[in-house]
């Protein structure tokens, strides 16, 4: 076994041998750079990201969401105080489907575009398309979990 490694090592150790001491510092610098770039792409590309499940939830809404996300091994981060329930991004949707089958959440619907499009000078007609777009955005979401073995045709 030694004899196959020694065979494949001999014109490795050669060719390095044969390079000046400007061209093996270039070498290595390109192979440190590309392991670096190849490390940081496997790291960025393998990031769960996260998206706003619900926000502005109160105390026992918050507390009564979370405990359901951990019984379905659902992963999830809270953020301002608890008040608010990221889920990963994909999972967005078929959680918002699953929680409001069971209930949640509990208190008024959630209107995070609501709260972060309205300021001071926003009119009413502009409010109420805010509100209009973001149900029509639920809806969409909403239709888009079912399958067709969930829809019952008659």
């Amino acid at each position: 076994m030694n004899e196959q490694i020694k065979k494949y090592l001999k014109p490795v150790q050669d060719f390095w041998s044969k390079q000046s001491k400007k061209n093996r510092l270039v070498i290595l610098g390109v192979a440190g750079g590309a392991i670096l770039l190849i490390t940081i792409l496997v790291i960025i590309l393998n990031t769960q990201r996260y998206k706003v499940l619900y926000s502005g939830l109160k105390g026992s809404d918050s507390e009564e969401i979370i405990a359901v996300l951990a019984s379905m091994d659902v992963p999830y981060k809270v953020e301002d105080d608890r008040s608010t329930i990221l889920v990963p991004e994909d999972q967005v949707a078929s959680l918002r489907m699953d929680l409001a089958t069971q209930g949640y959440p509990k208190s008024s619907p959630n209107y995070s575009l609501f709260e972060k499009n309205i300021d001071i000078w926003t009119t009413d007609s502009e409010r109420n398309q805010i509100i209009i777009y973001q149900l029509e955005q639920r809806l969409q979401q909403t239709i888009e979990t079912l399958t067709p073995d969930m829809i019952l045709l008659k």
